[in-house]
């Protein structure tokens, strides 16, 4: 049984922290494998998850979308799916609603309350939702515009998850709407509904100041990212939270303090001597392998990805892989199932996002259907929503994953 606790504890996760040139460096890893990294400049800090008031600078009715400027020379994509019942604080006048109405539609030269949902990626701009805004907390997650209770599905006790069903049902309105976290489980249900209420708190907030600010304000700013990935894990997937730099580790302890796991966290977040994370986790090997564009595999095939202005196209390859007479099927097989594995990795790794091809070695139907399974119980695991969709008429894979962050090749500015 010692054994078997042992061997469970390595496979956590460990996360880590440091300043890497100019940049904050997040990174996991999983088995003494780096499995994602992050990357925020020391100088500047993301716009993800902040709330503006902007301004409708067009509307642009055949892409369905409207660009609001949310500070001087900044413009966000807003999806007008995204603005159905947008929170107004001044109107453009004719046929416009009262400030805090939300029965007309956005047009140019309205204020409104807007949430940076999505960075800005290559040339696109940040995507920013106007009726779904978000207050994230540890435990919970209160949603404004979007109503109705949910539980995190990593719940699985039905005890727990008809307990919070009867709990927190209360905080419902024709407003909110509450988001159940994973971490709520692992503490007292009086902890979850003081962050609640302070959520709402802050939610009602901004709703009451908001209609007398004036365009460009920063009604809310999220925390730094390091800091997010803290309030954010899952205490019972990581083993220990590393970093080498004295102002992080101070950041991070002082923030471990709020919650009520705080000890929980606290003896988990080490400070080491300077250096420790490049010079163990090889650090800038692993950076180097994550801008390759050719990946090897164990059998000798490897992969080739090429990221490009519309999608990430991916090449599953032979290479020096030895192919034996009358073996083509197996040697396809094998290195598909390893480019599988790898694929899910440098996904995850190199966070690329959006459409991604893939050009697998040519099968039959049944052993493609086969490949498709098992590709899709790789990236399952993906904290960022995967979806392996279908197969082309060219037999192209076609998987889609969320666009939340840059890809790290933009974040450290190396298209």
């Amino acid at each position: 049984m010692l054994r078997l606790r042992i061997w469970v504890r390595i496979l956590k996760d460990k996360l880590l922290f440091t300043v890497y040139k100019e940049y904050v460096m997040m990174a996991r890893s999983t088995d003494s494998e780096i499995t994602e990294l992050q990357f925020e400049p020391l100088t500047g800090e993301s716009i993800l998850g902040n709330m503006y008031v902007g301004r409708v600078e067009n509307v642009v009715k055949n892409l369905n979308a409207a660009f609001v400027s949310y500070a001087k020379g900044e413009i966000a994509y807003l999806p007008l799916n995204e603005a159905e019942s947008p929170f107004f604080t001044e109107t453009s006048g004719a046929g416009g609603s009262m400030p805090g109405s939300n029965k007309f539609p956005v047009k140019q030269g309205d204020n409104i309350v807007i949430q940076i949902v999505n960075e800005a990626i290559k040339t696109k701009q940040p995507k920013a939702t106007a009726s779904f805004l978000n207050f994230t907390g540890r435990y919970a997650v209160l949603t404004y515009g979007k109503t109705g209770l949910g539980i995190s599905t990593k719940i699985t006790d039905k005890n727990i998850r008809k307990l919070f069903s009867e709990e927190f049902e209360r905080y419902l309105t024709d407003e909110y709407g509450i988001l159940i976290r994973t971490n709520a489980a692992n503490v007292e249900v009086e902890m979850v509904h003081n962050e609640i209420k302070a959520l709402i708190k802050e939610a009602e907030y901004i709703k009451n100041t908001s209609g007398s600010r004036m365009h460009h304000t920063l009604l809310h700013a999220e925390e730094k990212s390091y800091i997010t990935e803290l309030r954010n894990i899952n205490l019972a997937e990581v083993s220990e939270i590393i970093t080498d730099n004295e102002q992080i580790f101070k950041e991070l302890d002082e923030y471990a303090v709020k919650y009520e796991e705080a000890m929980a966290v606290k003896d988990i977040i080490t400070l080491k001597e300077p250096d420790y994370i490049k010079n163990v986790f090889g650090i800038e090997t692993v950076i180097k392998h994550a801008f390759s564009e050719r990946v090897w595999l164990k059998c000798g095939g490897y992969i080739v990805i090429q990221p490009t202005e519309a999608l990430t196209v991916i090449d599953v390859n032979s290479g020096k892989y030895v192919i034996k007479k009358n073996d083509t099927s197996e040697a396809a097989k094998r290195v598909n199932y390893e480019a599988c594995d790898m694929i899910a990795k440098q996904l995850k790794l190199r966070n690329l996002s959006g459409i991604i091809l893939v050009d697998f070695i040519d099968m039959n139907d049944e052993e493609r259907d086969n490949l498709l399974k098992y590709l899709r119980s790789k990236v399952e695991t993906d904290r960022v929503k995967t979806v392996v969709v279908d197969v082309t008429k060219l037999y192209l894979v076609e998987i889609t994953r969320k666009k939340i962050k840059k890809p790290i090749y933009e974040q450290l500015n190396l298209l």
